[in-house]
């Protein structure tokens, strides 16, 4: 089982994924979009922020911060 610590990290690992394939996105859309496509590609962008920010306030980091909190002298460096 994953120390709370390890949670928090692969949590927020996901988030940065995830921000850097809507970065990806961000940069399509500005560079090779083909016409006609704004619409869909809109609707992705949208999704993949909707997903990132259901993540970002995930009731269960603020469970995971506190646990660390109380683990923080079994970490290893």
């Amino acid at each position: 089982m994953l120390s709370a610590y390890q949670q928090l990290e692969t949590h927020y690992a996901l988030i940065g994924k995830l921000a850097g394939a809507n970065s990806l996105l961000f940069r399509d859309r500005n560079v090779v979009m083909r016409p006609g496509s704004a619409a869909g590609h809109a609707d992705i962008s949208g999704a993949m922020a909707e997903i990132i920010t259901e993540k970002a306030v995930d009731p269960r980091v603020g469970e995971w911060l506190s646990k660390a909190e109380t683990q923080r002298g079994t970490l290893q460096p």
